[in-house]
């Protein structure tokens, strides 16, 4: 079949353009051409879902009949030589009475015919020349010339991925063949083929690490021992006292008075989270029980960052172990500055939790009540959600897994439903 079609090109003196795999550049005009009727189809078949095929011929006629941009000429021009001949010609020649056409003798019309499609084309070379001309300048302005050697090792783009987790760059592989100015022939891995033709754009340099080895060297010096000290300034509270800022306003005097009134209410600005007695936070759920979730996976660096969380909640008394039919995964979520949080995703647990119609406050409500003062204070809660206890129900509902077991909070942890409008 493949020769019968390479006869037929040549008697008909078609040339034939290999295009590269996601590279259509080459079926440049047959491209443009599906991307405007998409466009075209796009504007009528939602709202004519049932006979959009029925109005297909009218849509090709309203393209046949509009003078392309890089051409000058409608297409059914360039065809037949002449002006397409709409309904509102029809009517506009009715009415004017031009519905004759005077009689020509057939020879006469063909040679008159073959000269102005000569004389068009002509043009249309013209015009396409610097339409050309003028895509190209504006293609090639951030553009550069690249080439590669046989034996050379790239990576492939592959802009068909799977999910957006996959790396849009493959390889490395190594170029074997140049196939002409801007294709190349690259060997892939056993099981996939022996070599793949790939265009230059979809190809980019390999740069191999080099291992590096860091080392130290120094002279034996007589040993001796300092003191470490204390590094962590939130372990010891009064560490914590000295380290607050002050107004460089206040006099010698006023910075001893603040000290000692922040040194009586010491407990009050500790970095250790309360626990009130006024309140517990309940959970009423409605509907079937979701299914116990299974722990995410993590390894590495993630899962001893999730053990450290974990233990450091056991010693706070703010979780413990639990053998709940509820389980909940966690995830960890990146801060802005690069650490993580540790977060329970709740949402299967949310969405059959009852919601509490408290009114939250509005934001620029505050703002328009603050507007006229002077002096603004602000008190902020050391871990404000873990100051409030969950009761016996909702402590079971509120466990989470991990690769190292389950737990249940004993306090209002981060995330449940409802959880805002009991800490208002």
């Amino acid at each position: 079949m493949s020769m019968v079609f390479k006869q037929l090109w040549e008697m008909c003196g078609v040339g034939h353009l290999k295009a590269a795999p996601y590279h259509p550049e080459t079926n440049g005009l047959v491209e443009r051409f599906n991307g405007t009727l998409k466009s075209m189809l796009r504007m009528y078949v939602d709202r004519r879902q049932n006979d959009w095929d029925v109005l297909l011929p009218f849509l090709l006629y309203a393209y046949r009949s509009v003078p392309q941009e890089s051409t000058g000429f409608a297409p059914f021009e360039l065809l037949y030589g002449r002006q397409v001949r709409g309904p509102l010609d029809l009517i506009r020649d009715s009415w004017e009475g031009s519905m004759e056409v005077a009689e020509q003798p057939v020879r006469e019309y063909v040679s008159q015919f073959r000269k102005k499609l000569q004389d068009m084309m002509e043009l249309v070379q013209q015009n396409l020349k610097k339409s050309q001309e003028a895509q190209k300048a504006w293609y090639d302005e951030h553009t550069e010339e690249r080439s590669f050697e046989i034996g050379d090792t790239v990576l492939i783009l592959d802009p068909m991925r799977k999910n957006k987790m996959q790396d849009r760059w493959d390889g490395p592989y190594e170029v074997v063949e140049r196939v002409n100015e801007v294709t190349y022939n690259v060997k892939r891995p056993s099981g996939r083929g022996s070599t793949q033709m790939v265009h230059i754009n979809r190809l980019k340099a390999y740069h191999e690490r080099g291992v590096a080895v860091n080392m130290i060297c120094c002279a034996e010096e007589e040993s001796w021992s300092l003191p470490l000290v204390d590094m962590i300034a939130e372990s010891r509270e009064e560490s914590r006292l000295e380290a607050i800022e002050m107004g460089e306003g206040l006099t010698a005097t006023q910075r001893s008075e603040m000290l000692a009134l922040l040194r009586h209410h010491q407990r009050t600005f500790s970095n250790q989270p309360g626990l009130t007695s006024i309140l517990t936070h309940s959970i009423q759920t409605f509907g079937p029980r979701p299914a116990p979730s299974r722990a995410y996976r993590a390894k590495g660096e993630m899962q001893k960052q999730i053990q450290e969380e974990v233990e450091s909640m056991l010693a706070m008394r703010v979780i413990t172990g639990s053998k709940s039919s509820w389980a909940s995964p966690i995830v960890m979520v990146p801060k802005k500055d690069k650490t993580m949080r540790f977060c329970v995703d709740y949402r299967k647990l949310n969405a059959i939790t009852q919601p509490d119609p408290y009114p939250m406050p509005r934001i620029d409500d505050l703002l328009d009540t603050l507007g006229g003062a002077k002096f603004i204070s602000t008190l902020d809660l050391t871990r404000g959600y873990w100051q409030i206890p969950l009761d016996g129900d909702a402590q079971e509902k509120s466990a989470f897994i991990v690769e190292s077991g389950l737990y249940k909070f004993k306090v209002l942890p981060f995330g449940l439903r409802n959880s805002g409008a009991t800490f208002m």
